[in-house]
């Protein structure tokens, strides 16, 4: 019975432990992104532009990517963070127990405000909105590649790089209107010339 009961608590302790680590990483992740963070769940106002953003890539010529980033969704592995200030999205992965990709809330259901936020754009709202969009799929991307292991940032930035090389070649780009695609040729150039330049600095050429 002795033996039973040490075996009983060992087995509890081990249990406790773990989650007590696990409760450690999951603090630290909300904490690198400024707290505040929350899952995403269908119910969620942002659930809808999430989902919406995960198919258009699948539109951009990335349908592989696209349905993994959706299993995600539905799997609880993306959240939403208010407090990112000037990021879009980051992934974090602490002690190698949480794994999850943020998003800006904003950034998210409002690509203009996101910029206006920022300052970073003195241009027409139509502008605005389509880099904002374009560059949060990229960051998406970006961030889906940490989280499928490819840690080098070199490789996620060459792979951001890619993404909106052949945009214009894909089903999101080709149905857009004449009018539109004024406002995405700008912003492809714009977010290519802006990721080219994150990449020199963060990783040299």
């Amino acid at each position: 019975m002795q033996k039973f009961i040490r075996f009983f608590l060992a087995i509890l302790i081990v249990i406790l432990t773990g989650t007590v680590i696990w409760m450690i990483a999951a603090i630290k992740n909300n904490n690198a992104v400024g707290g505040g963070a929350y899952r995403l769940q269908f119910y969620m106002p942002e659930y809808t532009p999430a989902k919406k953003m995960a198919g258009d890539i699948a539109r951009m010529g990335r349908p592989h990517e696209s349905e993994k980033i959706m299993r995600l969704i539905l799997e609880g592995k993306i959240w939403i963070a208010p407090n990112l200030k000037d990021r879009q999205g980051v992934y974090v992965a602490t002690l190698g127990l949480v794994q999850r990709i943020y998003l800006d809330k904003e950034a998210l259901e409002s690509p203009a405000a996101f910029l206006d936020r920022l300052r970073f754009l003195d241009m027409p709202v139509e502008y605005k909105n389509a880099f904002g969009y374009i560059t949060l799929a990229g960051t998406l991307f970006h961030e889906f590649m940490h989280y499928s292991g490819h840690l080098d940032e070199a490789y996620a930035y060459d792979q951001e790089i890619r993404f909106y090389e052949n945009m214009q070649k894909s089903t999101f780009y080709i149905e857009l209107s004449n009018r539109e695609k004024k406002y995405y040729d700008w912003a492809l150039e714009s977010a290519l010339k802006s990721v080219q330049k994150a990449r020199e600095m963060e990783v040299g050429k």
